[in-house]
């Protein structure tokens, strides 16, 4: 299952680069709105705007189409997610076509509908938060159902960023799109100023929608930088200790000094101009984590192939791609009421990051399930334990499943031939279930350690 690994097509590695590269720019871009918009012409950040945009539409759909055919062809999703890649494509056509009406206007008319600007919010923020939410419900399943001597810690780290993760993004675009259809113009032109929300101007409950994510969003770092330097532990000998050392000091320098965007007492809240240096670094800092992340799944991922492991590469892939362009994407802060609009592209692309990202982590628990891939996982791949670890939680949480179904068909047969009733709740069945796995478990772990 090691070996030289077969290269994925230079025409979809290109596609993604670029991708990551225009929502990058994107995110970057939309948090200087406020500081650039004086200095910079119009028709200059038109003419960005409109080669990010058209970028982003092409390299985004295309990545998009590939992404969703290969987890429709996995057919390894549960039956929550088993629609979600024909759902995933068509929210972001719908997701594309309204950047597409943005660009149109701004290019023919010098404006663009805030309704347009609305529905891209809303829709994707909200996409995003549900999946996230998904995967913040997979990871309480495959947690509690993990023995407490065999927990994993990225595991733990996962579940509670995932859950704030989900909760920063409803949170966010709630307030955000409550600001935005109450407080600005129907149609924004040149004449009108970009403007970041400001606290002291909103209604306490809008204050509080809007304050809290940003509270959360140190602790949310912290925690993904501890699951990525645990999960890159693994592999400091070989991308060498300085390198080793460098991303993982470096990405917690800059989430301490972007967090001092967050507590620093001001009269306009994180988007004071006068910060605009500690603004950037916290948004480098966010981006850096997704690409950190990234790197670390695909170093995991490198050197596979063959029959279902060439699977599990792929899923691994996706997981790299997703949370890559998650994290990318949420770092945008747009200024409403901003010529153009710079951020709706990494808008636009939030829901598409979070269905690959969860696709991805999630089809990597169902393939390490299989005895030989988590071999090769603990002897050469991820040595942190959290890919072998949700792998076996997620292979007794179906196994489970599939007993206690068909546990319950054989005794309805059995009350329909005797008479008898022999009802049994799920919680009986599961109870007894957990010791009938306890003690596989213990036979798997010491066929486990003969093999070793």
């Amino acid at each position: 299952m090691i070996s030289s690994e077969t290269e994925r097509p230079s025409s979809q590695r290109i596609a993604i680069i670029t991708l990551l590269a225009a929502i990058t720019i994107d995110s970057v871009l939309s948090n200087v709105a406020d500081f650039m918009t004086p200095i910079i012409p119009t028709s200059v950040r038109t003419i960005a705007f409109s080669i990010i945009t058209i970028i982003a539409i092409v390299m985004g759909l295309r990545i998009c189409i590939d992404q969703t055919d290969r987890i429709s062809n996995s057919r390894h999703l549960s039956a929550l997610l088993a629609g979600t890649p024909k759902v995933m494509r068509a929210i972001q056509f719908s997701l594309s076509g309204l950047l597409g009406v943005i660009l149109f206007e701004e290019v023919i008319f010098m404006q663009y509908h805030t309704l347009s600007l609305l529905g891209i919010m809303v829709l994707s923020y909200f996409t995003g938060a549900g999946f996230l939410g998904f995967l913040s419900y997979k990871f309480i399943q495959w947690f509690r159902i993990i023995p407490k001597n065999r927990r994993n810690w990225v595991s733990l780290f996962f579940l509670i960023s995932s859950v704030l993760m989900a909760l920063i993004l409803s949170m966010t675009i709630l307030s955000q799109s409550i600001i935005l259809f109450d407080r600005f113009p129907v149609v924004v032109t040149s004449q009108s100023h970009p403007q970041f929300p400001s606290l002291q101007s909103l209604p306490e409950f809008i204050q509080i929608l809007l304050a809290v994510p940003y509270l959360m969003t140190p602790a949310w770092g912290f925690l993904i930088w501890t699951g990525s330097a645990l999960l890159l532990r693994s592999y400091s000998q070989s991308i060498g200790k300085p390198l080793f050392w460098l991303l993982i000091i470096g990405s917690l320098a800059s989430i301490i000094l972007g967090s001092v965007i967050v507590f620093t007492p001001n009269t306009n809240g994180p988007f004071d101009t006068s910060l605009i240096g500690f603004r950037l670094t916290g948004i480098a800092a966010i981006i850096g984590q997704g690409f950190l992340l990234g790197f670390v799944f695909l170093k995991i991922s490198k050197n596979i192939e063959g029959g279902q492991a060439a699977k599990f590469k792929e899923s691994l892939r996706t997981t790299a791609i997703g949370i890559s362009i998650l994290y990318a994407a949420v770092s945008a802060n747009l200024a409403f009421g901003a010529l153009p609009p710079l951020g709706a592209v990494s808008y636009a692309f939030v829901a598409l990051g979070a269905s690959l990202f969860v696709s991805g982590i999630y089809s990597s628990a169902v393939f390490s399930a299989d005895i030989g891939i988590r071999k090769m996982i603990r002897n050469y791949l991820d040595k942190s334990g959290f890919i072998d670890t949700i792998g076996r939680a997620n292979r007794d949480i179906e196994l489970t499943n599939t007993v206690i179904s068909i546990s319950k068909k054989y005794v309805k047969s059995l009350e329909n031939r005797t008479g008898f009733d022999l009802t049994m709740s799920d919680t009986e069945y599961r109870q007894y279930l957990d010791e009938v796995l306890e003690e596989a478990q213990k036979v798997d772990r010491y066929n486990n350690a003969s093999e070793e």
